[in-house]
Order: C-alpha cells, then sequence, then structure tokens
C-alpha cells in the first residue's frame, strides 16, 4: 500500500476515528523491540490472553457469504474483525463458536505482527453489540473500531513495559560506568 494513502486512512465511527498508521508504528515498535521484555512476561501474557467464557446469545443463525479473496487488500486489524464477526455470524458449530473465532482473529492479528487480544468483562457488552450491529445491519466498523482499540490498548501496554526495560537498562549502565 502506498505509505502516503496509509496516513489517511482511518474508520470513522460516532464522531471518533481509529488512526491504523498509528497502530501499524506501534506494531512495528512492538516487533522490533519484544526482545526486551523477558521469555517470562511473553509466556504469561500468551497463556493469558483468551478469557475463556461461553455466551449463548452470540449465537446469531444466518449466513452473507463475502469472498475472502475481495478482502486481500484490507487492513489486517479489519480483516481480523470481519473474520471474527463473519464465523460467529455463521455460527458453524453447537458450542464455542465465540472462542474458535477469537482464537482465528487472534491467529490472523499475530500472523501480521500485532498482540493477540482478549475481551474483558468489562468490555463484554460492547462487543456483544457490535457483533449484533454486524449481523444485523451489516455494519463492520463498529466491530473493526473495537477490535482495533483494544489490539491499541495492547500494544500501549507492551511499549511501556518495553521502555521500561530500556530505561532500567540505561540506568544499569550508567550504574557500571559510574
Amino acid at each position: 500500500m502506498n505509505k502516503l494513502l496509509a496516513e489517511f486512512i482511518t474508520i470513522r465511527v460516532g464522531g471518533e476515528s481509529v488512526n491504523y498508521t498509528v497502530l501499524n508504528g506501534k506494531k512495528e515498535y512492538y516487533n522490533q523491540n519484544r526482545y526486551l521484555l523477558s521469555d517470562d512476561i511473553l509466556k504469561n501474557y500468551e497463556m493469558a490472553f483468551e478469557i475463556e467464557y461461553t455466551h449463548n446469545s452470540t449465537a446469531i443463525e444466518g449466513n452473507t457469504h463475502m469472498d475472502l479473496i475481495s478482502k486481500n487488500n484490507t487492513n489486517p486489524l479489519e480483516l481480523a474483525a470481519w473474520t471474527h464477526a463473519e464465523f460467529v455470524k455463521i455460527h458453524p458449530f453447537i458450542d464455542g463458536n465465540g472462542r474458535t473465532s477469537r482464537l482465528i482473529m487472534n491467529y490472523q492479528l499475530m500472523a501480521n505482527g500485532y498482540l493477540p487480544i482478549s475481551i474483558t468483562k468489562e468490555s463484554r457488552l460492547k462487543y456483544f453489540e457490535a457483533l449484533e450491529r454486524y449481523a444485523l445491519q451489516g455494519d463492520i466498523e463498529t466491530f473493526a473500531k473495537f477490535i482495533a482499540n483494544l489490539e491499541n490498548t495492547r500494544l500501549d501496554i507492551y511499549i511501556k513495559a518495553m521502555e521500561n526495560c530500556i530505561s532500567n537498562k540505561q540506568e544499569d549502565e550508567f550504574e557500571m560506568k559510574m
């Protein structure tokens, strides 16, 4: 994608916008500096990222088939959100559709260099409302924005941890020179 064009890409929902260029910058920073984080930090997060819960109201029946090939030029965050929402909308299994769709979404995020995200208890209502809006109105922007904001929060947490590691390393180097 043209870099100049990428600078102007945003999703606008309810007067708010998500700037994917900023998110991509954070993703690149994280990927370049993740070696600074200890393996324990990464392992603990990876073990905890998928919150286990079942909520039967996510069972929205029906299928509006969209050709995945037409999604080739879609932003990876939007594609992950769309895949999750579409999988839940199709609802292929008796149980576990939400967990499976979150797993697929997180795989897509991680395959594109992003961090896996989790849906906290505090954000479940917004999560279900955004999924329902997609299922009933075909509005993926609300859900994509929701996912992008979760990713932004997750990247901020990891970037802060990396900056703390950098700061601590600089303090250690300063002490060694003294």
